[in-house]
């Protein structure tokens, strides 16, 4: 069995027990970073090589997203990451004061509103009654941060499955639309696809395991806070294997020659409904 290593500093590849902070701020390329290569290599430059660059703040689909992932799967870690900001009025000299008080003591903590701490509720609430669901979390290896280094490339990679069961690898995804149809644009849009191919590479080369199971759990953002589980077909796998290979292969190029292109220039032409 693979030592799980507690160190917030990653040191070599392995299997740690990592912060959110410590896994996005680490060594080592992404899926998130990979989708902006795709992008192009520029947008990649951008915004993770680029000394000047200022991180852009968390939008409240991300806020409640990553929320949601401690408020179900990390329950203890949930109060030392986020404050549930109380109504008040803010307007009033008290008010102001309060909350001049209370940005003070937050910390590194997250803040979150009412409406969308109660939405969490919600949320985990409509997954405490599916029994699907719950099976794929209960007694599952949780949060895990993966490291290694690409056999063809020599390039540290780095993934964190949300639940790894045995054989089985399932994430944990909000959307405002769940149905099939719309979640496939989003397995797609969001390289979640090339995310699992990913995973299925740290897992061979960290644990030797064969994983051909990859799902996804995916919750609805508003009511009735509908559950699907969705599982990824070997073809959608394969293709974000060659997408993974193909992406990590461009960007050896680009670190060997320091050249981070964007766009190339290229012929276009209008979409097919501008044609009557």
């Amino acid at each position: 069995m693979l030592k799980i290593i507690a160190s917030e500093k990653i040191i070599n590849p392995g299997i740690y027990n990592l912060s959110p902070e410590a896994y996005h701020q680490g060594p080592g390329i992404s899926r998130s970073g990979l989708m902006a290569f795709k992008r192009s290599p520029y947008h990649y430059w951008y915004k993770h090589l680029n000394p000047d660059y200022i991180s852009e703040p968390a939008t409240p689909a991300q806020i409640l997203g990553n929320a949601l992932h401690t408020y179900i799967l990390e329950p203890d870690e949930f109060e030392k990451r986020y404050f549930v900001v109380p109504k008040f009025n803010k307007v009033t000299k008290e008010g102001k004061e309060r909350w001049q008080k209370i940005k003070s003591e937050l910390g590194k903590k997250e803040t979150l509103s009412i409406h969308q701490y109660q939405t969490l509720q919600h949320m985990a609430a409509s997954l405490k009654k599916n029994k699907l669901a719950l099976q794929l979390i209960e007694k599952a290896e949780i949060e895990q941060s993966l490291y290694w280094t690409d056999p063809d490339t020599g390039i540290l990679c780095k993934c964190r499955p949300d639940i790894l069961r045995n054989n089985l690898v399932c994430d944990l995804k909000t959307a405002q639309d769940g149905c099939p149809r719309s979640f496939q644009y989003a397995a797609f849009d969001y390289g979640y696809y090339i995310q699992a191919a990913m995973i299925q590479e740290a897992l061979k080369h960290l644990k030797q395991k064969i994983i051909k199971d990859f799902l996804f759990l995916v919750i609805e953002k508003s009511p009735p806070f509908v559950i699907s589980v969705y599982q990824l077909d070997q073809t959608s796998l394969e293709q974000g294997r060659y997408e993974f290979k193909t992406l990590l292969r461009r960007y050896q190029q680009c670190l060997e020659t320091n050249d981070w292109p964007s766009y190339e220039i290229q012929e276009i032409s209008l979409p097919r409904f501008a044609y009557t």
